[in-house]
């Protein structure tokens, strides 16, 4: 996983293309969840005003993570940081439909079905819940397409930012809250955009959902 702030961010191929040259092989585990988690952490000192872009490189289910997924989520939501996955799935490479938070409702269910996506396609979720790119490959020229279509896209992104509704103590509702995005004179547009944020602190009950 590459974890980098856009203040760091380089448009030198040759520099990208060496970096991920010298990655090294890890553990042999594939405990995406605790390398989102420490890779966050990284970035947390960051401005505020640069946005956070972690690019992940992995299967597409977590094995073996320690980290509790639904912190990992609050955490992603409330620094803005956005995951762009490219991940390997040895079987059929389909984005499944119902990774989407369906049947989800108020800030503790939306992160509850969260939290189950992620048992399904953790590349895919942690991509989708942060407005970032998701790319399926099973082959060496599928990842290159990918990383491809990646650097191709970083560039073409507009930043749009809006400010909660407020509840009586002048803060949003606590918890995980949905944002949808649509442009109204391209009703057939697709559009990739950060599908939660989270407001406040997560509550000892919400971050032992599992």
């Amino acid at each position: 996983m590459i974890a980098r702030s856009a203040s760091r961010a380089t448009s030198n191929p040759e520099r990208t293309a060496k970096t991920l040259a010298a990655l090294e092989p890890g553990d042999g585990g594939a405990a995406i969840v605790d390398a989102v988690d420490y890779s966050v952490k990284l970035l947390e000192n960051a401005p505020q005003e640069r946005q956070r872009v972690l690019l992940l490189i992995s299967e597409t289910r977590d094995h073996g993570s320690t980290a509790k997924p639904a912190e990992v989520i609050a955490a992603l939501g409330r620094t803005n940081t956005v995951v762009d996955s490219v991940a390997f799935g040895p079987g059929k490479t389909e984005v499944m439909s119902d990774l989407k938070y369906g049947g989800g409702s108020g800030p503790i269910g939306l992160l509850v079905m969260a939290v189950n996506a992620l048992k399904k396609n953790a590349a895919h979720e942690l991509a989708a819940l942060s407005g970032g790119e998701y790319i399926n490959f099973t082959t060496q020229r599928g990842f290159d397409e990918g990383l491809h279509q990646l650097s191709n896209h970083v560039h073409n992104y507009y930043l749009l930012s809006f400010q909660p509704h407020a509840e009586a103590n002048g803060e949003p509702a606590s918890g995980m809250h949905r944002i949808r995005v649509h442009v109204p004179d391209y009703p057939d547009a697709r559009i990739r955009f950060r599908e939660s944020y989270f407001a406040g602190e997560l509550d000892s009950t919400a971050a032992n959902v599992n």
